[in-house]
């Protein structure tokens, strides 16, 4: 199956070439290819999910994550629907970060963030209790989540 593949240039990663003798150095802009799986792979493909479980609860991975959100298993959250207001903005921001951990646990993935980052950054985002910085980071994460996987 092919499927799309994401590639960011990092502008702040550099090489520095450095020559012989003090020649000058050239600076080389590194193409990092990365990857990632929608909510959509990840609820229907529950064999590959790698350091969490369906049955996790929500409330177990976010902290701030308040009730009844907090008692939704991780699978339960692939599922989850925007709607209004902050309630909405965290079911969105939820489902977008459940598929985040995923594609950042799984050793197959090359993610182009961190667990313990995705983790943080959403517990600050609801604890912000600001809808627009919630839908903000979702956006991010829903990119990073369509990026797809390369055909190795």
């Amino acid at each position: 199956m092919k499927s799309r593949t994401g590639l960011f240039l990092l502008a702040a990663a550099t090489l520095a070439m450095i020559g012989v003798c003090g020649q000058s150095m050239a600076t080389v802009p590194v193409v990092v290819e990365y990857e990632g799986l929608t909510p959509g792979y990840w609820k229907n493909h529950t064999e590959d999910w790698v350091g969490y479980a369906t049955d996790d609860l929500v409330g177990g991975v976010f902290a701030c994550v308040p009730d009844p959100l907090a008692d939704a298993t991780l699978l339960e959250a692939l599922k989850f629907h925007g709607g209004a207001k902050q309630a909405g903005a965290q079911r969105i921001l939820l489902r977008a970060a459940v598929a985040a951990l995923l594609n950042a646990a799984c050793p197959e993935i090359d993610y182009p963030t961190f667990q313990a980052g995705i983790i943080s950054a959403v517990n600050a985002a609801i604890e912000s209790d600001d809808r627009e910085a919630m839908l903000e980071l979702k956006d991010r994460l829903d990119e990073y989540n369509n990026l797809g996987r390369t055909d190795d």
